[in-house]
């Protein structure tokens, strides 16, 4: 019996902590600020500013997400080898089909050669811009995407608006969002 009761208080201390550890560390992050732009969170939360990065097309074209301010742009994380990422391609490109002259689509392929996307791309019958290169894993990291796909909704400000992780269901849940921001 005595066994059972200290094993309660045991269990309900470390709850505590947890539960303490958590509450102190959210409040820490909510009040960090950036010192460029103090009204401004920290990305990649949604209010925040998002990180800037220049990568190359499977063209060799130059494209800097900095250059894009004014328009909307839609910007998704994502690799050829990933199921969830190929499930979601055909939804993808129908919305930017149906939105693509007002937002901007960005696909930013995550570890695969140029060579391989432009394959996919061609057989899945992509219109948007994709990204790829050695450099993409580093925007990956400041954007913190830590699942494919991760798919960012970007205000003509160059604020994150929403942050969807995992792939699109259907065609109307990514109009739904494009709709909201």
């Amino acid at each position: 019996m005595r066994n059972k009761k200290g094993y309660l208080i045991f269990s309900g201390v470390l709850v505590l902590l947890l539960f303490l550890s958590i509450l102190l560390g959210c409040h820490r992050s909510s009040s960090k600020k950036s010192a460029s732009t103090p009204s401004l969170k920290v990305a990649p939360e949604v209010g925040a500013l998002a990180p800037d990065f220049t990568l190359y097309d499977l063209k060799g074209k130059k494209l800097t997400l900095s250059q894009l301010r004014g328009q909307k742009v839609v910007l998704n994380f994502w690799a050829t080898w990933c199921s969830p990422c190929r499930r979601e391609m055909p939804y993808l490109q129908e919305a930017f089909r149906q939105k693509g002259d007002r937002i901007k689509f960005i696909g930013i392929n995550l570890g695969d050669s140029a060579d391989k996307v432009e394959e996919f791309k061609r057989a899945n019958g992509l219109e948007f811009t994709i990204l790829v290169g050695r450099k993409t894993q580093d925007v990956a990291g400041a954007y913190n995407v830590r699942y494919i796909p991760t798919t960012f909704f970007i205000d003509e400000k160059g604020i994150i608006r929403q942050i969807k992780i995992g792939a699109f269901a259907s065609l109307s849940e990514i109009i739904k969002l494009l709709e909201s921001f």
